[in-house]
């Protein structure tokens, strides 16, 4: 339930009996307060579906263990940026998957401060013994990324149990694109050309099946694909 563009924090609704019943989840703060004031995005585990997250309205980061019912803050580990994550999608120019098949694996497209990688260990046990968060940047210094998506990293690939390839949208080494990594940032390789911009763009994604095809989301002529071109023989 979100007014307009923000998501309160106060506001975040979890079912756990498929939509019968319905009720306000509880969201903690490092000190132990109820965060009652603010902004929260919620996702859930690709994988453990006790598990739920929240991306908060100054980089804080939230962790449900019982199944959104309650959240208590994690803290990130110093250098990560501060980021507004609190308003629906498309609202500012930030963007978070999660990776499928993957507990606790999201990817940040963060504008200005590039695109980050955060990996959640829950750790053991109730109690998450050696539960634990770490961040890592992606992009180089001074890269800007505004979306990021997932996709199918090789032909004939596991969507679900391989390494993806991540597709983002932003100026990478000063040249703006809509650029493809195979290898979490170590490579960018461009996929547009200066004369396919396509004006704004508010989301991009891979394909799941089909290594190389990926989709762009405008704000003015739909939704658009791309994919290899097929090489001639001749």
């Amino acid at each position: 339930m979100a007014d307009g563009i923000d998501l309160p924090a106060g506001r975040v609704i979890v079912s756990q009996d498929k939509g019968r019943t319905f009720r306000i989840a509880e969201v903690y703060q490092m000190d132990g307060t109820r965060k009652t004031t603010g902004k929260v995005k919620v996702f859930s585990d690709r994988v453990d579906n006790s598990l739920f997250y929240g991306f908060g309205d100054h980089s804080d980061f939230y962790v449900s263990r019982d199944g959104g019912l309650t959240f208590c803050e994690r803290k990130l580990p110093d250098g990560f940026p501060c980021v507004d994550f609190g308003k629906i999608d498309c609202a500012n120019k930030t963007e978070i998957r999660g990776e499928t098949g993957k507990t606790g694996v999201f990817y940040l497209a963060l504008a200005e401060y590039g695109l980050w990688k955060l990996m959640y260990d829950p750790g053991k046990g109730v109690d998450g013994c050696g539960e634990k968060v770490v961040v890592r940047r992606l992009s180089g210094r001074g890269d800007t990324v505004f979306c990021v998506g997932l996709g199918v990293g090789r032909p004939g690939g596991d969507y679900f149990t391989e390494d993806k390839a991540l597709y983002v949208t932003g100026t990478i080494g000063g040249k703006y694109g809509f650029y493809r990594t195979l290898d979490e940032g170590g490579t960018f390789e461009r996929l547009n050309t200066d004369r396919q911009q396509f004006g704004e763009i508010n989301s991009v994604d891979g394909d799941c099946r089909i290594f190389g095809r990926f989709f762009l989301a405008t704000g003015s002529n739909g939704i658009l694909y791309g994919e290899p071109e097929e090489k001639s023989c001749s």
